[in-house]
């Protein structure tokens, strides 16, 4: 009975190990080279590659030491410069598709409304909303149809505003505040 129990348990190891390896390689195969990776995996590849240096551009040059910087203040430096590079490569890509909604350059009486009273949006899309420009209720409420693509694309979020209704909602919080 023992020997069975052993035997049982080693065959499903044996069946889910195998299910692993078939499963990779499936999904590998399957996989459609042109889909664009999952955001969080094109954020880090676009970090990446902003902060990648060329080995030409680099010189050692004999000098004066420099005094040394924090190495905080070095490090929130390059993650600023690498998410602002990695928001224009997501604004020169969302530009293949749709149009590009009508931005403000700062909010309307300096300040910005909370865009996070509209279900789906959170922190961290109303920051990358406001980076992009769009500080108001009342400007998700007049997006059209190339404007919502164009967004989708930016954000790397499909079909995200219209399942999500923003449009809707941000049209009924304006006409409630009329």
């Amino acid at each position: 009975m023992t020997w069975l129990v052993i035997q049982l348990a080693f065959l499903i190891a044996l069946s889910y190990a195998l299910g692993c390896f078939i499963g990779y390689f499936a999904r590998r195969a399957l996989a459609d080279p042109e889909s664009p990776p999952g955001p969080a995996l094109q954020e880090t590849a676009n970090a990446v590659s902003a902060a990648a240096v060329p080995l030409a551009e680099t010189s050692v040059e004999p000098s004066s030491p420099e005094p040394a910087q924090d190495s905080n203040v070095a490090s929130e430096e390059m993650a600023e410069v690498a998410v602002v590079q990695s928001e224009e490569a997501a604004a020169s890509k969302a530009d293949t598709v749709g149009s590009r909604p009508k931005v403000l350059k700062e909010p309307l009486d300096g300040k910005p409304d909370n865009l996070k009273i509209i279900k789906g949006i959170g922190p961290v899309i109303e920051g990358k909303l406001n980076a992009l420009g769009i500080y108001h209720i009342w400007q998700i409420a007049d997006w059209g149809a190339e404007e919502v693509a164009w967004v989708e694309n930016f954000l790397y979020f499909p079909g995200r505003i219209e399942r999500e209704e923003w449009i809707r909602q941000a049209r009924q919080i304006t006409n409630a505040d009329s």
